[in-house]
Formats: structure tokens, sequence, C-alpha cells
């Protein structure tokens, strides 16, 4: 398998130059430490105990396996090749030669090393390319229903290629797709229109705040670009299902207390940076796995302090803020969206805590209490009535005074 020096035509010398050293670092890994951290499948690997130590030998079927695929002889025995016989190798090593488990592995290794070496290409699900590729642009719309990207869709951001697998939901004014990075891992993207005016300012925002703040509680932004000239996007953690999945399923009061916890201690932190989220609603509430750790999402209404504000959307007072189910009284009022601030969030919180015991969501005054079908838990009730007030400066307010509560009868 021994190459010696390549040198590649059809290049600049700059970039054959680059592609030799790549060659040289890539041959000695595939041979050397490829074989011996078990990557190549074991048959195809010779191994043998010696007086001087370990030794691997590869056994692949070179001029087979190439002639099978491409119906041309194995070309790494000539003094010189082309860039696509680069190519061409590491895409059969993929598709023949790497165990399946090792894919993601192989294809990590791949591009540090076309990093490395300063290549603009990129290595993903067994295909080498280059990552300039054009990016076809997206029809313009109106509603998440006129975004569609297929499966296999690329999209790029400065350091990350994310290639998408399927559509995960849509609501609001995007869609969510599940993807997979260039490390063969799955997350998600929130993909959008761009917008212009107040609503970029929105995006903008809750993008930064997502990426700058990392707690627990709060959904971390991972990444983020743009697809074309009409779509944005922003990437995070693929979460497993939402807190309305729960509800929908029905959940065990000891389960609906710690998700409670953990939603008011991500108010908590939100409010500590003066940032109020204005539409805490069970669909904005992500779970990651089966526990019970609640992580806030969606700050696409947000109001957010100075500090934590890029640009300034400019809210007008006649602005409609949030999902009338769980809104607060003061969102329902006309000309009022500049008063809006974290009470409202409170306000929609308790009637998530008494919907997660019930399976209903409070309407009026003649309501299910948690006590009537969880009794044990009856002290609950006391914070929903706080959370319930009608007037915000009635209502219990910081989200510690109800962490305060809730470590007592702990």
């Amino acid at each position: 398998m021994a190459v010696g020096m390549i040198q590649l035509r059809n290049l600049n010398n700059d970039e054959s130059e680059k592609w030799t050293k790549f060659w040289t670092c890539f041959d000695a890994w595939f041979k050397e430490d490829a074989a011996k951290d078990g990557f190549i499948k074991s048959e195809l690997i010779d191994y043998e105990v010696t007086p001087y130590g370990e030794r691997y030998e590869l056994s692949i079927p070179y001029e087979k396996d190439y002639n099978y695929e491409y119906g041309e002889s194995y070309p790494f025995y000539a003094n010189s090749c082309e860039y696509d016989n680069i190519k061409k190798f590491l895409e059969i090593a993929y598709k023949r030669w790497i165990d399946k488990q090792y894919h993601s592995n192989f294809t990590r290794n791949v591009n540090k090393m076309l990093k490395r070496f300063e290549l603009s290409y990129h290595f993903e699900n067994g295909e080498l390319a280059d990552a300039n590729e054009v990016v076809q642009d997206h029809p313009i719309g109106n509603t998440p229903n006129d975004i569609k990207l297929n499966k296999g869709t690329k999209l790029y951001t400065a350091f990350d290629i994310y290639t998408v697998k399927k559509e995960e939901n849509k609501g609001g004014n995007a869609k969510i797709y599940r993807v997979r990075n260039l490390n063969g891992d799955e997350v998600a993207v929130k993909v959008l229109f761009r917008q212009s005016g107040s609503k970029a300012a929105r995006i903008c925002n809750e993008m930064l705040f997502g990426e700058r703040n990392e707690n627990e509680n709060i959904l971390h932004i991972l990444d983020r670009g743009a697809f074309g000239s009409n779509l944005v996007f922003y990437v995070m953690p693929l979460a497993k299902e939402s807190l309305r999945d729960r509800i929908k399923r029905g959940i065990l009061p000891q389960d609906a207390l710690e998700v409670f916890y953990n939603l008011i201690k991500g108010l908590e932190f939100a409010h500590s940076k003066k940032v109020y989220h204005r539409d805490i609603k069970p669909e904005n509430i992500l779970f990651m796995d089966d526990g019970n750790k609640a992580i806030i999402s969606d700050f696409g209404i947000a109001h957010f302090s100075k500090e934590q504000m890029v640009v300034d959307p400019g809210t007008k007072a006649s602005d409609r803020l949030a999902n009338f189910q769980y809104a607060a009284p003061e969102q329902r009022i006309k000309g009022n969206a500049k008063l809006v601030d974290g009470r409202a969030d409170i306000y929609s919180a308790g009637l998530i805590l008494n919907e997660m015991f019930t399976g209903n969501l409070v309407a009026g005054n003649n309501y299910q209490q948690i006590g009537d079908v969880a009794p044990e838990y009856s002290f609950l009730d006391e914070i929903f009535d706080k959370m319930h007030c009608q007037k915000p400066e009635e209502r219990i307010f910081p989200a510690a005074e109800i962490l305060k509560i809730l470590e007592k009868h702990k």
C-alpha cells in the first residue's frame, strides 16, 4: 500500500502540495493506527506477536475491490495520481474496508486531516466533496409549510456541515429538522425564513442568547448559519420529546413536581438576566432523554435586557405576544405589550403546573385542584394560587420565591 511521493495533476501547485501532505499523513494513519485501533474489518488484518512486538499487516484486496466498484485497476501503484483517485480511495475504504461501527470515527479523522492541511473539502457519509459547492437557493415563502428541505440537503456553517435526515415538526414561524453533522452526531436545526425589521431582530437576539448563556434549563444553541439568501437556521441538541408529549401520556406526580422545579429554575436564570420569555407553554419545554430536566426553548418573542439584546426589535404597544391559551391576563390587553414582563411567565408556568397533575388546562374559577388528584401534593395548590393571580402585581415574583417554597417540601 505504500505510495511514496504523490504528485497530483489538474490542481494548482499550492493545493497539490497540501494534498500530498494529506495523503502522506492519511497513509501512515491508515496502515498503523486505523489497523491497530480496530477501524479496519478484522478479516482484512493479519496480526501476530513477534519477538519484536505486535505486527499488523493489511491484506486488503485493493485490485479486486477497485475493479468491482469502479471497473478499473487500483491506481496507487503508479508514481503519480490525480485527486479523483484519493477521493475514490477514501470512499471505497469507508464502504468496504472500515467496520461500520467506526464510520463516524473514520469520518472524524479524515476531516481533521483535511482541516489540518487547509483543504476546503469535507468527508461525509462516505463521500469526499468540495466544501464550497454551490447551494441552490430556497424559494421565498411566508409560513413554515413553505419551508421544504429534502433528505440529504446540506446546511453549511463556518465550522460544520449538517445533512438533513428528516423533518421533525413545525410551528410558529419555523420548521425543525433532524440533521447529522460531520462527526456523525444527530442534532436538530430550526429553520426560518430570513426576516427584516423587528422580526429579524428577534431571531438574532434569540440565537445570541442561546449561544451565550449555558444553563442546564435553557436550550443551548450550538451553531448557526444561512441556507441560500432566503433561509437562516440555528443548531441545537436533538430533543427526545416536549412536555406536551408527556402531558398527553400522563405524568406521575413525583415526575411532575421535578419537571416544575426545573422549569422554575430555568425561569429564575432567564429573569436574572432580565430576559422574559412571554410564551411559556408545554410545546416550548423540552426533554433530551427520559429524565425530568426541563429545558426552556424558543425565546423568539422574549423581552431581552440591553445587556442581552444584540438588536432592538422595537416592540410596539400593539404587538400581540404569546399563545393565548397560556397567556397572562396582561398579555390579552390590547396596547399593553411593552408592559409584559417576567410575571407573565410565572402565570403561564402556574397553568402548566396544574395541567401536569390534572391533565386539564385551567379555565375560569371552577377547576380541578392538584390535591383532588394527588392529595400528598396539595401544598402545590397554594403555590398555584399565588402564581394564578389576575393582577401581575399580586403574583408571586421573582421565581426564586417559588423555589424557596419548593425547597421546604423536599
